[in-house]
């Protein structure tokens, strides 16, 4: 089966020191640009002074920039305001990932499910095991298999 990855997301990371206005600031900057917020998840380490963690997917389908441009925008305009440590990952973008074994088979079996059903956005490009016992299922999935 041959995944067709979307291009319409977008997840934004973020670490800085924990201040007021992140929030506002960021979703302000992402509705200025046409883009929708699908979910957020955000926490402190301490009530004041700690350090702060966002993690936010948003939709891009509707931008009124290039990708290219969004990045040097929130740069400018947002993350050196709070000094933040940030990236954006495009769903499009898909990482390549080994994925190490022992002898049991039911996680790699999940994973494999669900890789051939899309739900992740990979490629895998090798099994790796300290056993021998999973190789046939790297074969009937047709992923290089190596024993170390």
């Amino acid at each position: 089966m041959k995944c067709i990855i979307s291009d319409t997301t977008a997840t934004l990371l973020i670490s800085c020191s924990d201040q007021a206005g992140i929030n506002a600031a960021v979703a302000n900057f992402l509705v200025i640009h046409n883009a929708n917020i699908i979910s957020l998840d955000q926490y402190a380490t301490s009530e004041e002074g700690g350090k702060f963690f966002l993690r936010l997917e948003f939709c891009t389908s509707k931008l009124d920039t290039s990708k290219k441009e969004l990045l040097k925008l929130f740069q400018d305009e947002v993350a050196d305001k709070f000094k933040m440590d940030w990236k954006i990952n495009y769903s499009s973008h898909r990482k390549n990932i080994a994925i190490l074994v022992s002898k049991y088979d039911h996680a790699l079996l999940e994973l494999l499910w669900r890789h051939n059903r899309c739900e992740l956005s990979c490629n895998i490009t090798k099994i790796i095991s300290n056993h021998p016992d999973m190789q046939s299922v790297a074969e009937h999935f047709n992923i290089p298999f190596f024993h170390i």
